[in-house]
């Protein structure tokens, strides 16, 4: 019997997939637990245009992302901090604050990749993008 998978299936196969199993695995298990699903030709279209509209929108994401990254790329950050004679941070400076001055491009403290900065002075940070996408981006802590 033909059936589309409606959910990952572990030693079967992904969601989408159309797979040819025994009549009894597919009536006693995958059928009651939702799993899966008769392969009809309008489900198996159903299918295709679900997969077609995924790759469309992922797309456009990975474009998007890719915009972003060319903005960000060579971007300047200054933060000021309070800091003691010698120079060094009362409080030091981690991916919240970079995160905090990266708000209107929508960054979360997650994506930036830096240790805590305690000193004054210029340093590369790394922001991680979806799609493997990084920028690097300068902060300058005054």
């Amino acid at each position: 019997m033909k059936v589309i998978l409606l959910k990952d299936v572990k030693k079967l196969g992904d969601k989408g997939d159309v797979k040819d199993v025994s009549d009894g695995y597919a009536r006693n298990f995958l059928f009651p637990n939702k799993l899966a699903e008769v392969a009809t030709e309008k489900a198996i279209l159903k299918i295709k245009k679900e997969r077609e509209r995924e790759v469309l929108t992922q797309e456009k994401d990975l474009d998007k992302t890719e915009k972003l990254a060319g903005k960000l790329d060579g971007q300047e950050i200054i933060i000021k901090a309070k800091t003691n004679e010698s120079g060094k941070l009362y409080a030091s400076i981690g991916p919240k604050e970079i995160s905090g001055k990266l708000k209107k491009y929508k960054i979360n403290k997650s994506q930036v990749q830096t240790e805590p900065i305690k000193e004054t002075g210029e340093y590369d940070v790394t922001i991680n993008l979806s799609h493997g996408l990084e920028s690097r981006i300068r902060v300058i802590v005054e």
